[in-house]
This record gives structure tokens, sequence and C-alpha cells, in this order.
């Protein structure tokens, strides 16, 4: 054989081989695609934006495997190990929920009026690949659906309030111990502070029916609940939360939720003349 056939052989050898081994880096290519496109985990995740605080849930389950979802590996050891993601979000450890014979469900909070910082971040961390649709409720729902969906790609699926609320009340009476408590012998301190007993309270399934539940977030409601599907609000008010963090933000130093709450434990309610 000549060289010159060795040299074509070696050759077409060669180009066999890159095409065969990009035929088969492409294969992989669309493999992920078809995952990242078919694959949602906004379902382990809910939200509720509203006027002064948004609240994230993240829900663990039994069993996860990064080798199972693979993309979700960075996402669950980020959130479950930091405390605080930078200056905008914080997860709130001590509430996290023991579901029984399903997992965990982790909670992390931020200021509404910081959302952006938080869909930075989760852009920066690339958080939001392989979530398409995510639930949420509040009025941050529809005032920020825009930013997620041109920011993010994800879809906020927009949820009534009061009815989530009231679904994830009966789900955690029903399903998770010690949740439910009421205080004894209750002394208040002039900080703003006190001290009581806590005592669990056991309500049988049978009269779980009907409750009063108050819901103090940026406002007040107050709502009869007869069924997991039935209630009407009763009173309420629009002074609450908001109010709270406006006045703080006219009248003290504090600028910020967390900021006006460590001022509480510091300040003395008698130095203020609360006569009508």
């Amino acid at each position: 054989m000549s060289t010159t056939a060795v040299k074509f052989a070696v050759a077409a050898i060669c180009v066999t081989g890159l095409v065969f081994l990009r035929k088969r880096k492409l294969q992989r290519l669309h493999a992920r695609i078809i995952y990242h496109r078919d694959k949602d985990l906004g379902s382990r995740f809910g939200m509720d934006v509203g006027g002064t605080l948004g609240k994230l849930v993240y829900f663990e389950r039994e069993g996860d495997s990064s080798n199972d979802i693979p993309d979700l590996g960075d996402v669950h050891s980020y959130l479950v190990d930091t405390e605080y993601y930078g200056k905008s979000v914080q997860r709130d450890g001590g509430m996290m929920l023991h579901v029984p014979g399903g997992g965990r469900i982790h909670f992390l909070r931020f200021e509404t009026d910081k959302v952006e910082f938080v869909v930075e971040f989760v852009l920066h961390r690339c958080f939001h690949r392989d979530i398409r649709t995510m639930a949420c409720t509040g009025g941050g729902a529809f005032k920020f659906s825009k930013l997620f969906e041109d920011h993010l790609g994800i879809a906020l699926q927009k949820c009534d309030e009061l009815e989530c609320l009231i679904r994830g009340m009966v789900f955690v009476m029903r399903h998770v111990p010690d949740e439910c408590y009421t205080f004894k012998n209750v002394a208040l301190h002039s900080q703003g502070m006190g001290e009581a007993t806590k005592q669990i309270m056991s309500t049988p399934q049978s009269e779980l029916y009907p409750f009063l539940l108050v819901n103090i977030g940026s406002g007040v409601s107050i709502l009869k609940v007869t069924s997991e599907t039935e209630y009407h609000r009763v009173s309420g008010t629009s002074l609450g939360g908001g109010t709270f963090l406006g006045l703080c933000k006219l009248l003290s130093k504090y600028k910020s939720f967390d900021e006006a709450l460590d001022g509480s434990m510091q300040g003395n309610s008698q130095s203020v003349d609360m006569s009508v």
C-alpha cells in the first residue's frame, strides 16, 4: 500500500472517530436538554410575597438522591447548609418542620422591597434552570410575575392566599405533632418580651372544626373556618406589619424588619405614653 493510501486511511479513521464522538456528544446534550425541558422542580417550592416580607418554602423529600435528581444537589445543599444568602435572604432554621413519612420543610424569608436582589442571586447561582413553574400567593404573585418570567423563566402559579393558608393550617394540625400549643402563666416584661409555659394542645380530628384563624401580616384577617374548603371572614384590619415597619422607619433609626425586631429587644415600653 502506498504512503498516500495509508495517509488517506488514517485520515478517514480520524474523521470517522471525530464524527462518532461528536454524535455521542450531541446525543448527551440532547438528552440533557430533554431532561431540563421535562423536569420541573418547582413542585418542591412554594412562595408567598406580601407587602412587607416574602416567604419561601423548600420541601426536602426523604430518600432524595443527587444521582436520581442531579440538578437538585447543588440547590439542596446550599439551601439546607446555609443560614444567610447574601444580605437579602435568611433561612429560619428553627422553623423547619419534620413531616411524618414525608421529609422536611425548610423556610426562608426576605424583605419584599429586595425581591430584585433575590432574583439576581438566584440567576447568578443558576438555581432557576430546572424550575418552570412555582406556586405563589400574595400580592407579589401578580406584582412580580413579569420579573420572574423575564429574568428566570419561571411562571408564577397564582394561588388564592386564604385557601392555601387554611389548607396549610389544617395539614399542620393533622400531621405535624407539637405544632399547636398555647401559653400558660404568661408574665410580660417591659422590654416587650415575656415568660410563659408552653403547653401542647392535642385536638381530636372530630373536634377540629370550627376554629378561628387569625392571620397577621401586612394587615390582619380573622377567619372562621368550618371545613378545609369552607370559611368566611369575620373581622380584620389594614393595620399590621406594614404599619409597624412604616412607623419604625419614620420614628426610629431602624430601616428593616430585622433591625426593628432587634431594637424591640432593647427598648422599654414604659417610656411610651399609651394613654388615649
